[in-house]
């Protein structure tokens, strides 16, 4: 479900791996891997399974660590994993599926199938755009958080979701204007299954899963649901291992138990399918862009990248203490899946070492992602780029002049920019980390980051800060509708805000005068001909433009 608790998660790396080219064949390599990785969980630990697929045959697996730590049962073959937000491409399937069977469409209105499901909303969603997360749906997940409920310690059930989003009046955007990553849009999705094919979406993904071979795989539906030989999540702290279980029931995206063995088989069937399969089979449509989405970024409860300069599929999932993720090579046909109830092992990272020693001589580059712009201009006037910026990533970014000289601020502080060549500057807290400052198509100045490790973020102007509104204007009490939740903001000093979000209390920092800062939230003003606050509008993570109303 690509949501964490709060477990930390440190980079994984193979310390003890040889490096790529050292051996000359692959199965030492992996076999050394495989050594390393055992030795880092050591014993008496939760673990990990790990399978490679190639060219339609199982290549490798491992297993380490333990899946139950108060009876010191080891990680197996019949060990069932939560796979978190990895569900997404089984749901998919499932709808997919149904639209071969010609049971839906991708066009189909929401609101045709569930004429009940967004009442307050005005906005045509179509399945596709569910699919995609190109249809503005809040996450409901950041709705209960910002409401103050802990939604894992929480009996909440897809139907429990379903009535969340029954009260929402707005989108977090137009559908089909922007993606934006929503769990929300494949719970919706469990829905749509039901009204298809009046059979609850746990009928009718269990049929499916047995007509491709995965008799170990199964969402987790009910409270008091019984799953053979799940492993059980574990994080570490100072007081060692602690279990942390959920006893909410969403599903759909995610909540899906599974084995290393049904994950690999269903990676053999898909590349079988990529090289027998007729070309509208289910597993080579499924493994496709969607046809006409708005994004190529996401499709069937996938996304599409490259690494090193290769294309490939992925996934990635954490829910508490499990973490999943699984990477596909299709040109390469080689499939890694990583699955862990270890909430301190970064499965990503470690699926990564396993892709570099099976893609070993057949990477374009070193680095995936540009360290400085393709081409470098002249040195250019800083005081032209000195304002407030929106970044690509979302994070809120000012260039300013201070005595400590031209410098990048964000809520958590100041950082030096040092020139570096023409108008690429580098970080003082990071050389590696460049700022080009560019202009957009129309001439307007922006900024570019670059990093080698990830792909370019661009920093694009907001207006001018505005001057008509006063510090004591924010101040008083706001409600949220469509869940209830209340922004209470009590006194600002300076730049400091004395606030209160949901569940959250604490201190703010006023960005501007339009636009205030609180814990994970963005508060933006909407004002009155006076000059007096009447509501605000907060955006964070995964919701944005929820509106608080002010009351006495």
């Amino acid at each position: 479900m690509r949501i964490r608790t709060t477990l930390g998660l440190f980079p994984f790396v193979l310390l003890l791996a040889p490096p790529l080219g050292a051996q000359s064949s692959l199965a030492p390599r992996l076999a050394a891997l495989a050594d390393s990785l055992r030795t880092f969980v050591g014993t008496a630990a939760p673990g990990v399974a790990v399978g490679i697929v190639r060219d339609g045959e199982i290549l490798h697996t491992t297993y380490a660590g333990e899946a139950d730590l108060s009876h010191h049962v080891a990680i197996g073959p019949t060990s069932r994993f939560n796979i978190a937000s990895n569900a997404k491409q089984f749901t998919a399937a499932v709808i997919l599926s149904l639209l071969l069977d010609g049971r839906l469409a991708l066009n189909t209105n929401v609101k045709d199938l569930l004429p009940n499901a967004l009442p307050l909303v005005d906005d045509a969603i179509t399945v596709r755009q569910l699919l995609t997360h190109t249809s503005g749906l809040r996450d409901v997940y950041d709705l209960w958080s910002l409401a103050g409920t802990t939604w894992w310690r929480s009996f909440l059930g897809n139907d429990d979701a379903l009535a969340l989003l029954k009260q929402q009046r707005a989108l977090n955007f137009a559908p089909d204007s922007q993606y934006l990553y929503s769990n929300s849009n494949y719970i919706l999705l469990t829905g749509i299954v039901r009204a298809a094919t009046d059979s609850s979406f746990a009928q009718v993904s269990e049929q499916r899963f047995k007509a491709w071979g995965l008799s170990s795989t199964g969402f987790f539906t009910r409270s008091t649901q019984v799953i053979p030989d799940r492993t059980r999540p574990y994080g570490s702290s100072d007081n060692g291992w602690q279990e942390y279980p959920s006893v909410a029931t969403l599903h759909g995206d995610g909540n899906l138990y599974t084995t290393l063995p049904d994950q690999l088989a269903w990676e053999v069937r898909l590349q079988r399918a990529q090289s027998q399969g007729a070309a509208a089979s289910l597993e080579r449509l499924s493994q496709a862009p969607v046809n006409h989405a708005s994004t190529q970024r996401y499709g069937f409860g996938i996304e599409f990248d490259t690494y090193r300069g290769v294309p490939y599929v992925f996934h990635d999932g954490s829910t508490g203490a499990y973490n999943a993720t699984f990477l596909r090579f299709p040109e390469q046909r080689i499939a890694v899946v990583v699955m862990s109830n270890n909430g301190n092992l970064g499965v990503h990272a470690l699926a990564l070492q396993y892709a570099n020693a099976l893609l070993e001589g057949e990477t374009q580059d070193a680095s995936p992602y540009p360290g400085v712009p393709r081409v470098i201009s002249a040195p250019v006037d800083q005081s032209l780029w000195l304002g407030d910026y929106r970044a690509s990533s979302g994070t809120l970014i000012t260039l300013a002049r201070t005595d400590s000289g031209f410098v990048r601020r964000i809520a958590g502080g100041d950082v030096a920019l040092l020139p570096d060549t023409g108008n690429v500057y580098r970080y003082a807290s990071n050389p590696d980390l460049k700022m080009a400052l560019d202009r957009d198509s129309a001439g307007q100045p922006q900024f570019t980051i670059y990093l080698p490790t990830q792909a370019p973020i661009v920093g694009r102007r907001l207006p001018p800060r505005p001057t008509i509104i006063q510090p004591a204007a924010w101040i008083g009490r706001y409600v949220n509708a469509e869940t209830g939740a209340a922004i209470v903001i009590s006194g600002i000093d300076g730049e400091r805000v004395s606030a209160s979000v949901g569940g959250w209390s604490g201190t703010g920092t006023v960005v501007r005068p339009d636009l205030v800062v609180v814990g994970s939230y963005e508060l933006e003003p909407r004002v009155g001909s006076s000059g007096e606050i009447h509501s605000l509008l907060l955006n964070g993570g995964r919701i944005k433009r929820v509106l608080f109303t002010r009351v006495p």
